[in-house]
């Protein structure tokens, strides 16, 4: 057995513990470079990892637009990144968040042409997965967009009637056509004759006659695709209502006499359901209750199918009301001729009440408000009556002969003018998602003139879900008569606190008027986006016209 003599053996535990010392040293040299210690080690100096952006106008549109035009952008971006903010300035500074990759943002349409296209600018803030310890990064991604200014409205005339009417009816049929009945014509014959408009050529030809002629009646386009007319008066018997209806079939061009009304009525409203039934509400009556309702049954498979049939007597006798079918199927009339003066009984919201309840007076009543504010809604049901009645909310203008116009699918509506108080102005009722309705009066929409028995149309090519854009055409006031004039108006909506207010930029008069002075008249706005109008007030013999004027955004 060898050994190591004391001093070998003193060498080799030295060798021994200089090499576990170097081993040391180098292990916790990698160790802090590994970790990042002393300043970091070679991950921390590599390149973030670029993200895929994009920021794209939306469907239908391009990065030149005209003034006037809703911008609506879609920024896209991976779907780890919580933060994205799109920003632009159009003579302030603006932003906004965007929820998510692939969410539209609405710009709106109040960018004002200009030389120099607007800059929008997408930026995400994000961590680099693949740094260690990594800090915020923001990416970037622009778009340029170009506004040009729009080209100005035209006003053409396009076609007359063949029997040039006042006080008719018109109606857009399934296949564009516009089917317009009865009516006055310049001699003051009351006509059974109708006709039809081609938007396409711009022409009017005659159709097969109503079985009854007849004025102040009521149409509705059904949902086979027949015309329904009801009520009205023929002149032979002063203003006599009548109790007939007959329907239109567009595919033969013939009329069909139909059910009897349960009240004699005209200047009623027509409204089609969605049980395939029409609501008739309201109008000068001849005898009987002008609270009767009634519902003509246009459901093939119905045992009532082709005949009228009474349902809930409305709250109140009305003339020169408004009806809408709003957007969750119930029936909205709006107004009333209050010549008489009658006042209704309301508590302190000015919500109508009964006056008395078991033969006492009800506490809740505690003022009188004029019947021309109320407004009722209708409510349908599947079994006898088949629906019912209930006030709904309170105007904050009396007013009758007005404009109500549906703000596109935002459960709103757009009510303006009219006579009495509320000539001049306009308010907005909404509904929630409980599906109750409010009304608010809009800041600052202030018509020049009262106006009554004018059109009001929404154009939605210059709106947004926060701006809404509307063109009114014609109507009459006791001072100057029928007028000409279109206008032109947006109304705003702001959302704070849960509370949504309105407020308009103020009513302007276009330089374009119709070329013949219009009330009473129709005014549709057609598929190409055009409006068409047709029609005007029948006062005495030579006043009717029978042009027709086409006007585009």
């Amino acid at each position: 057995m060898s050994t190591l003599s004391p001093l070998s053996s003193f060498r080799q535990r030295c060798r021994t513990r200089h090499a576990w010392g170097w081993a040391v040293l180098v292990l916790c040299l990698g160790l802090l470079g590994g970790c990042g210690g002393g300043g970091g080690g070679s991950a921390t100096n590599a390149a973030p990892t670029p993200l895929s952006l994009d920021l794209q106008p939306s469907a239908g549109l391009t990065s030149t637009i005209t003034a006037g035009t809703t911008l609506v952008l879609v920024p896209t971006f991976p779907s780890s990144i919580s933060s994205a903010v799109l920003k632009w300035n159009d003579g302030t500074a603006k932003s906004t968040a965007v929820s998510a990759s692939g969410t539209p943002v609405t710009i709106g349409s109040s960018l004002a042409s200009s030389a120099t296209p607007y800059v929008f600018t997408l930026e995400v803030t994000y961590q680099d997965p693949t740094v260690l310890r990594p800090s915020l990064l923001t990416q970037t991604k622009t778009l340029s967009v170009t506004v040009n200014a729009a080209p100005p409205a035209t006003l053409v005339t396009k076609g007359n009637m063949v029997t040039p009417r006042s006080d008719f009816t018109a109606t857009l049929l399934a296949n564009g056509s516009l089917l317009i009945a009865g009516g006055v014509a310049s001699d003051g014959t009351v006509l059974k004759s109708a006709e039809l408009y081609d938007p396409v050529t711009g022409k009017w030809t005659a159709t097969g006659d109503m079985k009854t002629a007849r004025r102040g009646h009521a149409a509705t386009l059904l949902p086979d695709g027949r015309v329904l007319v009801s009520g009205g008066f023929d002149g032979t018997t002063a203003v006599t209502a009548l109790d007939k209806a007959d329907t239109y079939d567009p595919a033969t061009g013939i009329w069909t006499a139909t059910g009897t009304m349960v009240q004699a009525r005209r200047g009623h409203t027509s409204t089609l359901l969605g049980n395939k039934m029409v609501l008739i509400v309201g109008g000068n009556v001849s005898s009987g209750s002008g609270t009767v309702a009634e519902l003509y049954d246009a459901n093939p498979s119905s045992t009532n199918f082709g005949k009228f049939v009474q349902t809930g007597a409305n709250k109140l006798e009305r003339i020169g009301h408004a009806a809408t079918l709003l957007w969750d199927g119930r029936v909205l009339v709006t107004g009333k001729n209050n010549a008489d003066g009658v006042t209704a009984c309301a508590d302190v919201s000015a919500a109508p009440v009964d006056c008395y309840v078991n033969g006492v007076l009800n506490p809740n009543y505690t003022q009188n408000i004029d019947t021309a504010r109320t407004t009722e809604i209708f409510t349908p049901s599947a079994t006898a009556p088949f629906g019912s009645w209930s006030y709904g909310p309170t105007m904050t203008q009396p007013r009758y002969n007005h404009s109500a116009t549906l703000i596109g699918t935002l459960k709103r509506i757009l009510i303006l003018g009219g006579f009495g108080p509320g000539g001049t102005n306009g308010e907005i009722v909404q509904g929630d998602a409980a599906g109750a309705l409010s009304v608010k009066a809009v800041s600052a929409l202030t018509l020049p003139r009262p106006l009554a028995h004018h059109t009001t149309l929404y154009i939605p090519s210059l709106s947004s879900s926060s701006s809404h854009q509307f063109l009114t055409l014609g109507g009459y006031n006791p001072t100057d008569g029928t007028t000409a004039k279109i206008r032109k108006f947006k109304v705003d909506e702001t959302t704070a606190n849960l509370v949504t207010s309105y407020a308009s930029t103020g009513v302007s008069d276009d330089p374009l008027q119709l070329n013949s002075a219009r009330a009473m008249h129709s005014s549709f706005m057609l598929s190409n986006g055009t409006v068409l109008t047709i029609g005007n007030y029948y006062t005495s013999t030579g006043t009717v016209t029978g042009t027709t004027e086409i006007w585009s955004p």
